[in-house]
């Protein structure tokens, strides 16, 4: 969560040159989030709908980013995928 924070932290100051340079470790971290969740629930019966919305999420996200828009890539981070990998640590305790 710290590292969502950290980067779009720049992105909200307009820092866009220090953000975009966060911003391959954030991605970074975030893929390896997804897998481990992956694993985690690998041999799981409890479907977790909230592990499903990721793609959807990370692809809004990129779709932001791509069209220029880092304020709506950080808000997407921040309202959506934090709030989705809180609710997964919820249901995965």
């Amino acid at each position: 969560m710290k590292i969502i924070d950290d980067t779009t932290d720049l992105f909200y100051q307009q820092k866009i040159k220090e953000g975009y340079g966060q911003l391959g470790h954030t991605l970074e971290k975030l893929a390896e989030a997804a897998d481990r969740i992956s694993i985690n629930n690998k041999g799981n019966y409890r479907h977790d709908i909230r592990e499903d919305s990721l793609p959807e999420i990370l692809g809004s996200a990129m779709e932001a980013m791509e069209a220029g828009d880092m304020v709506l890539f950080s808000d997407i981070l921040q309202y959506e995928l934090k709030e989705a990998f809180r609710e997964i640590a919820v249901l995965n305790k």
